[in-house]
């Protein structure tokens, strides 16, 4: 009789053991599930435009300093105050980087390009020699003279729909470092690929390049 119930007893406590470890088990996964979708509605989860925004963030995260570097306004003879330039072969790297991440739609790096011969063309007329130039005071993906501020923290970015007809969407993004300004990604759909055709910012109601 003792036998039978210290073998009782052994299977209870192997039960109750086992029960417990799978107990930890689910724990621990709905954590790891809660570390991955925390701070996003099951929405921004799903949307596929959502998702590829996110890639593209992380992505441009690992870029963005570099590329910086291609679009400053050059001058030949800094002591000579010698007038701005923007050096046409350096942002041509630039958009090839673009172009070559897969993010980015052949609307968008022409427009780039013609955007930079503008900025030149200005700096042509105006003489510029010193200072910030209209245009490259800032990022021109997150709209931020501070990027890394953004950047560093994406699970912060909230991003919303605003409209989707056919195969084009437009996503505003927001973010706790530009509490006045949002940023409007304008994205085309071939299939089951997106690409960035234009970026804006909004500002109150204002709509801007």
């Amino acid at each position: 009789m003792l036998k039978k119930i210290t073998s009782f007893s052994l299977f209870f406590f192997l039960s109750m053991f086992s029960l417990n470890i799978n107990a930890i088990n689910i724990k621990s996964k709905n954590l790891d599930k809660f570390h991955v979708s925390a701070g996003l509605s099951e929405s921004q989860q799903n949307d596929s435009s959502f998702l590829f925004l996110r890639r593209f963030f992380k992505w441009y995260k690992t870029k963005y300093d570099y590329l910086d570097h291609h679009i400053f306004p050059v001058t030949t003879n800094y002591k000579n105050n010698t007038p701005y330039r923007i050096d046409l072969k350096e942002t041509e790297k630039y958009l090839s980087v673009l172009k070559s991440s897969g993010f980015f739609s052949d609307n968008y790096i022409n427009y780039k390009r013609q955007y930079f011969k503008e900025i030149d063309a200005m700096l042509q007329k105006t003489k510029q020699s010193d200072g910030t130039v209209d245009g490259l005071d800032y990022d021109p993906v997150v709209h931020s003279q501070e990027p890394e501020s953004i950047l560093e923290k994406l699970a912060t970015i909230q991003l919303d729909l605003v409209s989707r007809s056919g195969n084009r969407i437009i996503v505003k993004m927001k973010t706790k470092f530009n509490r006045d300004t949002y940023l409007l990604y304008y994205l085309t759909k071939d299939g089951d690929k997106y690409l960035i055709d234009k970026i804006n910012f909004l500002i109150g109601d204002k709509v801007e390049n």
